[in-house]
């Protein structure tokens, strides 16, 4: 009980609980960061003359058939 009271009454023991909190914190972000890491690897970068090299160029026709 004088371990509780201390923890929860004294600067020091404050103190302690809010780096402990922290340093929790910092350890599951880190893991849920490799985890991710490893589920979405980086992918090569596109080149942007292959996204835009499209054959069909009729998706703007439509505007002209409005008037």
């Amino acid at each position: 009980m004088e371990f509780i009271e201390w923890l929860f009454g004294s600067p020091t023991g404050v103190a302690i609980l809010i780096f402990g909190g922290m340093f929790v914190f910092v350890i599951i972000a880190i893991i849920a960061e490799h985890k991710t890491h490893k589920m979405f690897y980086n992918h090569e970068p596109e080149d942007d003359e292959d996204f835009w090299e499209d054959d069909d160029d009729d998706w703007d026709d439509d505007d002209e058939d409005d008037e």
